[in-house]
């Protein structure tokens, strides 16, 4: 199956999510889906860092934090 252009750049954005500076003109899905990819991404690496965290925290609350605050689920 041929990946779409959406889905490419998922994988690309996800990959460098923590060099970016604003999703702010990006749609929610699409940014829910680059953060998912970083998570997928960061799942197979080592644990995030307190800075990496803190980046993630503001750069995802900035402009989606309805999204941001509502995409984790808690047991």
């Amino acid at each position: 199956m041929i990946p779409s252009l959406v889905q490419l750049a998922v994988r690309v954005l996800g990959k460098h999510f923590l060099a970016m500076e604003s999703f702010r003109y990006i749609p929610d899905d699409f940014v829910e889906s680059i953060f998912n990819q970083f998570l997928q991404t960061r799942s197979s690496l080592s644990v995030m860092s307190e800075a990496d965290m803190t980046r993630m925290v503001t750069v995802l609350s900035a402009h989606h934090a309805d999204m941001f605050c509502t995409s984790f689920h808690y047991p």
